[in-house]
């Protein structure tokens, strides 16, 4: 199987608009009234099987971004205050990818004393990177 999906994410309410200092852990959150739309391109990849007693399916996927939204970045000390200080910013390329498995079996189906029961298991992996920088 296969897919491709073109994305588009507004940036949310809360990346653009927080407002938070916290004295006791040092740290301040503050508004991004610039920050841009996310848009996106995604292929995804996968094969899959199944049998009475046996599911599984191993995809690997990979999407560019354009103006990815990174939430609460850290940017830097403000030297008036000493607190760290957090913004949501835009990554103007940045790519993501990675791969899935997961599969499963009835136990049933192996020795009828075990019907009912089944095993699952699922496994990921995934990388991101900033290309802008």
């Amino acid at each position: 199987f296969g897919g491709y999906a073109r994305g588009f994410r507004a940036p949310p309410y809360n990346d653009v608009n927080i407002g938070f200092t916290n004295l006791q852990f040092g740290y301040t959150a503050i508004p991004n009234p610039d920050l841009r739309s996310e848009t996106s391109d995604g292929l995804e990849l996968g094969l899959r099987v199944s049998t009475d007693a046996v599911h599984a399916s191993l995809t690997a996927y990979r999407t560019e971004y354009d103006d990815f939204i990174e939430s609460t970045r850290f940017v830097g000390i403000d030297p008036a205050t000493g607190l760290m200080v957090y913004q949501s910013q835009n990554v103007e390329d940045a790519r993501i990818h990675g791969a899935e498995l997961k599969a499963g079996v009835a136990l049933g189906q192996i020795a009828a004393s075990l019907d009912g029961w089944s095993l699952r298991a699922a496994a990921a992996w995934s990388r991101g990177e900033d290309r802008t920088t």
